[in-house]
């Protein structure tokens, strides 16, 4: 059972017997520290969260309900250093989809059947009583249950894993949509008579700037809320972005999703002017995107702009701030640029990764190479 003492240097303790430790025969507590300002609030959700923790350390877990095992999984996942943004997505999915559908089951009862049940609830639409969850979104919550349960496995906590072996359909992958020409026409207007404006702002102004490098550089949304002064890089042959820095959901700070998403991106002239000239002046840590204070600019608040551009100047319907980046890739690679450039550009992975999102945009590729092996042929002896 947890209890909490006052410490001498201000604050509380919260702690919990957690059973014996095997190795050295000696009994273990667990715990956490809270501030003097803790309210009652506060120090009744720290003793839930130690008393939770103690009985998982004690092997009680098969006596939690689900929800409360997950809940120690992502408690663990905090403290292994997870991104905000994973963290939030798991929540979100705990609080709507798993909690209310097996949450109460006692982890020792749980079999594959309530994971297949879930699974398909989750994918019948809304109108029959489901959620009407797409099967990637689904996929994700399944890999959220199969993480927990791999861990508390591993960690010699619970004795199997439920969920393992369940087949998921393999989710569609959508066509990436680029914007019609019309429609970058119309976006290009728009930011030319915003940057023309003399009463914008800083704030104006930074999102001005971040619709065209979202255009003309293909970068996404952390990315470009990541950018600095210090990233706008002048050099002989123009101007790029150095991309080392992305702003999650929360303000927090973290690196490039992958090492190929930690690149340069060299800039065409007139954007590598706008972006140079839109970073003069500032300290090389302040933000290229910001607001009219200087602050940053959060990833939530520029979709959330661009979705009211989107609406205000009339684009297609679906058009979000990810649409720009899909442009960019779309008109390069149908103006004949190769995959690989492509790729390095928007920084994924693999060249795989850019077709599997693409390729749908290169169907005449296939004729192109047929009529170039055949001038290779012309002249062979036997052939042409």
């Amino acid at each position: 059972m947890a209890y909490v003492s006052e410490r001498r240097g201000g604050g509380y303790a919260v702690r919990a017997y957690a059973g014996v430790n095997p190795a050295t025969g000696r009994p273990m507590t667990v715990g956490e520290v809270l501030p003097p300002g803790a309210t009652e609030d506060d120090i009744a959700a720290a003793l839930e969260r130690v008393s939770r923790r103690a009985d998982v350390s004690k092997g009680g877990a098969g006596a939690l309900s689900a929800s409360a095992l997950f809940d120690y999984y992502l408690e663990s996942c905090e403290q292994g250093g997870a991104s905000p943004a994973t963290l939030k997505a798991y929540r979100s999915y705990l609080r709507r989809h798993v909690g209310p559908r097996i949450g109460r089951v006692p982890v020792e009862e749980l079999t594959a059947a309530h994971f297949s049940k879930m699974y398909r609830e989750l994918r019948r639409p809304k109108s029959s009583g489901g959620a009407g969850l797409s099967a990637s979104t689904v996929k994700k919550v399944h890999a959220l249950c199969c993480g927990c349960f791999t861990r508390m496995l591993r960690d010699g906590i619970v004795g199997g894993n439920p969920a393992a072996g369940i087949v998921l359909p393999m989710p569609e992958r959508p066509e990436a949509a680029a914007l019609p020409p019309e429609d970058v026409a119309r976006l290009a207007a728009f930011v030319a008579a915003e940057l023309a404006d003399p009463a914008a702002g800083p704030y104006r102004r930074s999102l001005a700037v971040a619709w065209r490098l979202g255009l003309y550089a293909g970068l996404r949304r952390g990315e470009i809320c990541g950018l600095q002064a210090r990233h706008v890089v002048r050099g002989p042959d123009g101007v790029s972005l150095r991309v080392a820095r992305v702003l999650s959901f929360d303000g927090s700070e973290k690196p490039p999703k992958s090492r190929s998403s930690k690149r340069v991106v060299a800039l065409d002239d007139e954007t590598g002017a706008l972006a140079s000239a839109h970073a003069d002046g500032l300290a090389e840590s302040a933000p290229l995107v910001r607001t009219d204070a200087g602050g940053p600019v959060m990833p939530d608040a520029l979709t959330a702009e661009f979705g009211r551009v989107a609406r205000r100047i009339g684009l297609a319907p679906g058009a979000h701030l990810h649409t720009l980046r899909h442009t960019h890739a779309t008109y390069l690679l149908e103006s004949g640029e190769n995959i690989l450039t492509v790729r390095e550009r928007l920084g994924h992975q693999s060249a795989k990764t850019t077709m599997d999102i693409y390729g749908h945009v290169l169907p005449g590729r296939g004729r192109e190479a047929a009529a170039r092996f055949a001038r290779a042929m012309d002249g062979l002896d036997g052939f042409g």
